[in-house]
Order: structure tokens, then sequence, then C-alpha cells
């Protein structure tokens, strides 16, 4: 679809369906893909396209701990101790004056929406971590709702996130539960595990599930069936390649996230839900 576009995403509640507007496609055809869009209820939607090439993974993988972009960190600046995916920095630069510039021109007083799954995820998330940072006094409402990112950053890197965006940072992972109950969820926000300690996990994940729409805080959960070491990444390589296969992809996170605004909102059978359900 070109720039000036139109689709109609449906609800899955009796609320009437959303009309967006496809205002641009940044960076097309390419592992940045970007596409802008504004939707009838006046927020502005920039969601990060998953990675297109899986020779790519190899680049992932390898990713070195670097500091921040030089223009988030001004001079005597508190953040020198964290560190962020070389890869993701390099990726992000590539779009970054456009995608500044975009939310700059149209986001105002309304709502600015990062996305995206898995790739698009960590791109989300750096974009709207660079964005506080270098504009902190801008009067932005900027939030972001991901899916299913990779590591990305260290402990300092964690901690300065939460810091700066809180509560307007929703990182999802699907999740679902087997017929015994146990939890099962995507393995790829571990990833990478076992090789290098550098990096560090999220604090404020959310497992939500794919089959019932509900959630619940990623540190509630059991355990985590990879701890991080490389005995662990080993031992568990067969059920990894699995659960990445049944949980990292666009359609069970479309399942779980479809559920879970029936469960927020009146259906159309006219059940009345005040509040997200809890797993």
């Amino acid at each position: 679809m070109s720039a000036g576009g139109v689709v109609t995403i449906p609800s899955p509640t009796a609320h009437p369906s959303m009309v967006s507007r496809l205002l641009e496609k940044i960076n097309p055809g390419t592992d940045t893909t970007a596409n802008v869009w504004l939707g009838d209820d006046g927020r502005l939607y920039i969601g990060f396209q998953y990675l297109r090439r899986y020779a790519m993974l190899p680049k992932i993988a390898r990713q070195k701990p670097v500091p921040l972009w030089p223009s988030a960190m001004p001079s005597g600046s508190a953040y020198q101790d964290v560190r962020i995916s070389s890869y993701i920095k390099a990726q992000l630069d590539r779009i970054w004056p456009k995608i500044k510039s975009t939310i700059l021109e149209h986001g105002g007083k309304r709502t600015i929406l990062l996305c995206g799954l898995s790739y698009g995820a960590v791109l989300s998330q750096a974009a709207a971590l660079r964005f506080k940072l270098e504009e902190p006094d801008a009067d932005y409402d900027l939030r972001a709702v991901t899916w299913n990112g990779f590591k990305w950053v260290n402990a300092a890197g964690a901690k300065l996130i939460e810091q700066r965006l809180g509560g307007n940072l929703l990182p999802l992972i699907v999740s679902e539960r087997n017929f015994r109950g146990e939890l099962r969820w995507d393995p790829i926000p571990h990833v990478p595990a076992g090789v290098n300690q550098t990096w560090a996990y999220i604090g404020n994940m959310v497992f939500v599930a794919a089959q019932s729409g509900c959630f619940m805080p990623a540190r509630e959960a059991p355990n985590f069936f990879m701890n991080g070491t490389a005995a662990a990444v080993l031992r568990n390589f067969r059920r990894f390649i699995r659960y990445t296969g049944r949980y990292h992809h666009a359609g069970p996170a479309q399942r779980g996230m479809w559920k879970a605004t029936r469960n927020a909102q009146p259906s159309i059978e006219g059940h009345q839900v005040s509040h997200l359900e809890v797993c």
C-alpha cells in the first residue's frame, strides 16, 4: 500500500471499526521499514517491521555493547554506564532523522504509539528511549507497545528505560498454558543468553495469553526454562526451537490481543468487563 491509502481495522467488540490512513512508509523494502499511520481515533501509530532476512540473525547474536547515541548523552551525563546493542544502534541510526521529524511534525497533542514484533519490538523500544533522551522537555504523549522483543541493553540500560519510559512502555511476551496448566512462552526474550552475560531483561515484561487474552507479569512466572547459562541453552535447545515456532510470530500475538480487547470492552453480546483479565 502506498502513502495515502486507507485501511479499516475490524473491532472485536461492539465499538466501531477504526479507519487508519497510511501517512508514510519510511525506508520501505528494507530491514528498517517503518509504517506511519494516522488513526481516526486521533492517535499517530508508527509500526516497525519485523526482520525480513534471516541472514541478519548472526549479527544480532554477535551484537556488542556500545554507549548510547552522543545526542542522547549530554556532557557529564549519568548514563556513562549504559550500554546498548551495536546492531540496534546502527539500524535505528538509518531511519532516526525521519522517525524523529515525523514525531515532531505529527505528534503535537495527540498520543504517539510505537509498536513492533520481535526485531521491530526492539526498534520501537530504542526509538522511544532515544526520543525521551533527546527531547527531555518535549510535552509529547509517547508510548510503546511491543511483542516478543529480545535483549538489547545492559542492566544500567534496563534501569534507564524504566526511569524514562515507565508505564509508557508495555513489553509483551506471547504465552499459553498447556493442557496440564503449565505456562509456556516465546523464548526469544531470553536471547542473547548463555554466551554473553552483558544483556539484561527489561523489568516490566508482561505475558499475554494467546488463547485467552489474559495478562500476567513475567516476574511471577514459576521459572524461565532457560536460566542464562550456556548449559541451559544447549539442554533446552529443542524446546527453544519448538516454542519459538509456536509463539514468536504475529499470529499468536494477534489472537491474544484480539481476545484481550474483547475482555476489556463491552463485547458484541453485551458482556461488560471493566478491567483487563489477569491470568
